[in-house]
């Protein structure tokens, strides 16, 4: 979730830049996770466990009023993708998490395809599309320190920011100089096109301290690049650099309209950098 009302808001660095992407083979061979559902179903987000929940490889986790199921209405590549539906209010979220690799890899390239049917505007406080969480070691917090998400919006385009400390996050941030408190990044580099497929990709370096880094592009534009930043909660029960972050695509909101709101995705993929 992100706070009614923040208590600080900050503009963030556009990047414009032209982006040289690897070869197919290339990127084939670096990735170390996907989900297209074309099983019909979502077990390759929960796999390698037998079940949609539990502390294994990632699942589902929906709340509120949501429902998310493999469709052949829409699809990116094959005949089936995942269509998220939610009716607001209440705060309603459906959610898809992935915390297998983050826990064996520091550095890694998160990404889906999602398609926006209709027109969208945001009436509550936000739109939640793709989050790193994070988990204290004593299980106490469980809080989205990174979101890229969409503000309160009219009728107009829908332009997705980044945000810092959402969910009353417990640890200064983002950066090593920041006293704390929720900070939001706006860019107007891109809009989030309706009726077509988008491709979103964030890079992370997860970091308990202050060295990480956190990137995000939009169809190959990059948004937002922050560097020597704090991405997670110390945690040292799952590796030797001591973060614990969770990755998860949604459609999570207090309110849209039109209502339901409806978005599809497909084609997911969590990748090791390029060499």
């Amino acid at each position: 979730m992100l706070p009614a009302e923040p208590r600080r808001v900050l503009s963030g660095c556009l990047f414009l830049i032209s982006v040289a992407f690897p070869s197919a083979s290339a990127l084939k061979s670096r990735v170390i996770w996907s989900s297209g559902f074309e099983k019909g179903d979502i077990s390759e987000w929960y796999a390698p466990s037998g079940r949609a929940r539990g502390d294994y490889g990632g699942g589902m986790y929906n709340s509120g009023k949501a429902d998310a199921r493999p469709s052949r209405e829409v699809a990116h590549t094959g005949r089936w993708g995942l269509k998220m539906t939610i009716s607001t209010p209440p705060e309603s979220g459906a959610r898809l998490f992935r915390w297998r690799e983050p826990r064996r890899h520091r550095t890694l390239y998160y990404s889906a395809w999602l398609y926006v049917p209709d027109r969208m505007a945001v009436r509550g406080n936000y739109l939640n599309l793709m989050q790193f969480k994070s988990r204290s070691e004593d299980n106490r917090r469980n809080d989205p320190l990174w979101v890229f998400h969409v503000t309160r919006t009219r009728d107009g385009p829908l332009y997705i920011s980044a945000a810092w400390g959402a969910g009353q996050t417990e640890t200064p941030g983002p950066y090593a100089e920041s006293r704390g408190g929720f900070r939001n990044y706006t860019q107007r580099a891109a809009s989030l096109p309706v009726g077509r497929w988008v491709h979103l990709e964030a890079l992370l370096e997860q970091s308990s301290g202050f060295d990480g880094r956190v990137a995000f592009w939009q169809d190959g534009i990059k948004l937002f690049d922050f560097r020597n930043v704090r991405t997670s909660y110390k945690n040292c029960k799952w590796n030797s650099w001591c973060a614990a972050n969770d990755w998860s695509v949604n459609l999570y909101s207090d309110g849209l309209a039109p209502n339901p709101a409806v978005v599809y995705l497909d084609d997911a993929m969590i990748r090791l950098p390029e060499r």
